[in-house]
């Protein structure tokens, strides 16, 4: 008997959904796995022009990457695209403050966690920088920014948003972030 080609099985395992307008983010949003990311979701879109259901379970990543894929979804959705975002697993950092907003319509499933946070000094655009006023500059103008687009999302107040991550996570359930206003409905049936 002959034995399956593994890699064959992972290219259609990860190309079939794209026939039906779903895209999955999973792990560490990146500058490869963002490319990738924006490439899968324009796939998608070829073959499903009315609707996108991005399903997200992701630790969230590097600011400037998760922004394009957001960018992206955003813009598909202002040409009349229903996208939606699905939380499944564990949404946190930039996914669930950046990520999951681009949807129209914001899905969890009832076992998703969520998890807020300050913007870190030490993220990955600036590691190897010092602690100059342009970096602390640009930290700041970013971390407002995402804020801004939160907040916006959520109706959250910034002063709520700031107080509640102000050094330390916040961790929350699906019907947590439902009352925070991150997801728009907890639900397996989408």
């Amino acid at each position: 008997m002959e034995q399956p080609d593994f890699a064959e099985y992972q290219d259609y395992a990860r190309f079939y959904p794209l026939t039906k307008g779903v895209v999955i983010i999973n792990g560490v949003l990146n500058e490869g796995s963002a490319a990738v990311l924006q490439r899968d979701i324009l796939m998608a879109l070829e073959h499903s022009p009315d609707l996108l259901r991005i399903y997200i379970t992701s630790p969230g990543g590097v600011v400037s990457e998760t922004m394009a894929v957001h960018d992206i979804i955003r813009a598909i959705s202002s040409r009349g695209v229903k996208c939606y975002t699905i939380g499944i697993g564990f949404l946190a950092s930039a996914a669930c403050s950046i990520l999951m907003q681009a949807g129209d319509r914001r899905y969890s499933y009832p076992n998703t966690r969520y998890m807020l946070h300050e913007l870190s000094r030490s993220s990955p655009e600036h590691e190897k920088q010092s602690e100059s006023m342009d970096v602390v500059a640009e930290l700041k103008r970013i971390a407002e920014q995402m804020e801004t687009l939160f907040c916006a999302r959520t109706g959250v107040d910034v002063k709520r948003l700031r107080k509640a991550t102000a050094r330390k996570d916040l961790h929350l359930s699906a019907q947590e972030a439902l009352e925070w206003g991150i997801v728009d409905e907890v639900t397996y049936n989408i």
